[in-house]
């Protein structure tokens, strides 16, 4: 956890709030952490309960973990209602489990934002997280596009965030960009210095108003009021 506060202090110094999905077992294990996150008026979405393999769970035994993490991380205060699958994957089976247990909005692996049984589903691309450069799990993904397997170097991360958000603000589109940070992958002031130079890009969007810039619960609150919404597209070729 010790990058956690430099974030936090980050997203405080660039005026910004954000989604933090968090593993609900670390509700119990930091609570000083999970409390400065909601303290500071980030919202809190469920992880899961400590990163299970969600593809090789039973519908069953996904929805036990949803109830219980969410009953965890509810009780530090907050409303959680957004939820990421661990590895990206969501079967429509999921959807009535998790609208059931009071979730509003989930960001899986995908290719277009939507509406299915009441819940907003706000996709991301691998190539829009930072563990797709940096994280050694992720390199298959990474060999599948002709790139090293090693971890890609900071610049090349800062340049493709650059350049999905310039993308996306050009285009005027209304399709949501989830940029996906993860704290315990900023070991070095490289990094650091990374993130600090894309908040500070997307403060200016926000205060330009160029872009609307905030955690998934103000995004799903807008995708839910457009009217004739899709239902999302869900492709296994988007899963890792």
């Amino acid at each position: 956890m010790e990058a956690l506060p430099r974030i936090l202090s980050l997203l405080d110094g660039a005026g910004l709030k954000a989604t933090f999905f968090v593993e609900a077992i670390n509700v119990g294990r930091y609570p000083d952490a999970v409390a400065a996150i909601v303290d500071q008026g980030h919202e809190l979405g469920c992880h899961a309960w400590r990163h299970e393999s969600w593809h090789r769970l039973t519908i069953e035994a996904r929805r036990d973990v949803v109830r219980r993490s969410l009953a965890a991380l509810r009780s530090c205060g907050t409303d959680a209602q957004g939820f990421r699958p661990p590895g990206g994957l969501l079967e429509e089976a999921d959807f009535a489990a998790l609208r059931q247990e009071g979730v509003r909005w989930v960001s899986p692996a995908g290719r277009h934002a939507g509406v299915r049984e009441d819940v907003v589903s706000l996709p991301f691309a691998w190539r829009d997280i930072d563990a797709y450069f940096f994280a050694p799990v992720l390199a298959p993904l990474r060999q599948a596009d002709h790139r090293s397997t090693e971890p890609l170097p900071s610049a090349e991360f800062a340049q493709a965030a650059r350049s999905r958000i310039d993308e996306v603000v050009r285009s005027g589109d209304d399709e949501p960009l989830c940029l996906v940070f993860h704290p315990f992958l900023y070991t070095t002031e490289e990094r650091f210095e990374v993130l600090a130079d894309l908040l500070d890009r997307l403060a200016r969007l926000r205060v330009s108003g160029a872009a609307q810039v905030g955690p998934g619960c103000g995004a799903a609150g807008r995708l839910r009021r457009r009217p004739g919404i899709a239902p999302p597209i869900f492709d296994r070729s988007t899963w890792a």
